[in-house]
C-alpha cells in the first residue's frame, strides 16, 4: 500500500472517530503550504502519534517541508521519536531516489 492510501485511511479513521481520547492536535488535511485553508472542513483532530504519522506520509508523498513539521511534533512529544536503524535509513533513501526517477 502506498503513502497516499495510508494517509487517506488515517484521515478517514480519524474523521469517523468523534474525539480522540487524551491529547489531540488539529491537523490540516490539505496542508496550508499546498493551498489548504483554516476552514473547519480542512481540519481534523489527531492524536500526537497519528499527527506525526500524517506528516511522515505527506513528506514521503510530496517531498516538501513536511519533515519540519515531523521534527516539531517530535520536539513537543519526545516519546514519539523512533530510533532509526541503518536499514530504515536505507529504505527511506531508496524510496526518495525512486520518486525522483
Amino acid at each position: 500500500m502506498n503513502a497516499y492510501n495510508h494517509y487517506h485511511r488515517l484521515i478517514i479513521k480519524a474523521w469517523l472517530r468523534q474525539q480522540p481520547q487524551g491529547i489531540y492536535e488539529v491537523h490540516h488535511i490539505l496542508p496550508t503550504a499546498l493551498g489548504g485553508t483554516d476552514d473547519k472542513a480542512n481540519l481534523i483532530k489527531l492524536t500526537p502519534r497519528e499527527h506525526r504519522l500524517a506528516h511522515i506520509l505527506l513528506a514521503s508523498m510530496l517531498d516538501r517541508n513536511q519533515w519540519c513539521a515531523v521534527h516539531a511534533i517530535e520536539k513537543r512529544f519526545p516519546y514519539l521519536r523512533k530510533r532509526w536503524t541503518h536499514r530504515m535509513w536505507l529504505r527511506m533513501l531508496n524510496a526518495a531516489r525512486n520518486r525522483r526517477h
